[in-house]
């Protein structure tokens, strides 16, 4: 049985690696999903807005669902980019879109449905975690050093990420 003593100690540490991304980064939203036992990847944390916490805090999609929507994202080293033209999942799917980021076809800008995620997987291929960013400050889709910079975040915080859900699973928390 899970201890809030426990919940409280895991967000902490994932709202901490997400503000990285808020903070250092340039987005104005960042989240951790994790995966459950039921199939289902749950959002735990979430760095942004209160409005964005509040839509996202607890959201539940299906593991398949991402996994179909990753065969066909644009990999960019750790993370994964779908353009909001490719997207399958309907637009009625997501839980919170930003309303400051005008819609547009220019290729280079960021489009409120995009979807930059980071699939963190263990040993087996199993997904385990889902780091989700979106709303760069700039409003551009990231590319030369600033998706460099994203990518090597990602790197050093996998392991973190990964170990924090191997040391819940130890305890019997999922």
């Amino acid at each position: 049985m899970r201890s809030p003593h426990d919940d409280a100690a895991v967000a902490d540490t994932l709202h901490t690696i997400l503000s990285g991304v808020t903070d250092l980064l340039g987005f104005e939203l960042a989240t951790i999903s994790l995966a459950q036992p039921d199939g289902a990847l749950e959002t735990v944390a979430v760095a942004g807005t209160p409005e964005a916490r509040l839509a996202l805090m607890g959201h539940r999609i299906e593991s398949s669902v991402v996994e179909s929507e990753l065969a066909d994202a644009e990999e960019w080293g750790p993370l994964r980019f779908m353009p909001h033209d490719r997207m399958r999942l309907p637009a009625e799917r997501f839980v919170w879109v930003p309303q400051d980021v005008e819609p547009t076809d220019d290729p280079t800008r960021w489009h409120p449905l995009d979807v930059l995620v980071a699939p963190l997987r263990d040993e087996e291929g199993r997904l385990r975690a889902l780091i989700s960013v979106d709303s760069p400050e700039d409003r551009l889709r990231p590319a030369g050093e600033d998706r460099k910079n994203l990518e090597r975040f990602i790197d050093q915080t996998r392991p973190a990420v990964l170990n924090l859900i191997e040391r819940l699973r130890e305890r019997g928390h999922g």
